[in-house]
């Protein structure tokens, strides 16, 4: 079976706080508090991570969750040029 990282790191260091290692198949919003740090601060993730489990988890240990919105592709229509 598949795996893959979920990692908490430093904004400012880059360094890595905190890893979870979980199936391929587990959705990324469920494993990411256990990367999380103790006071994590403003905690910096896609949207893959928008659900309130993750967001709780966050303030949880003190943070504040920045979620940023991804997967807009599809969309985004593309534009029509003039003939």
């Amino acid at each position: 079976m598949a795996s893959r990282p979920n990692v908490g790191a430093d904004a400012d260091t880059a360094l890595v706080e905190q890893i979870a290692v979980t199936p391929a198949n587990f959705n990324d919003g469920r494993a990411g508090p256990e990367a999380l740090p103790d006071n994590p601060g403003k905690v910096f993730a896609d949207s893959a991570y928008r659900e309130s489990h993750f967001g709780d988890a966050v303030r949880a240990k003190g943070g504040r969750p920045r979620i940023v919105a991804t997967g807009m592709w599809e969309r985004i229509k593309p534009r029509r040029r003039p003939v």
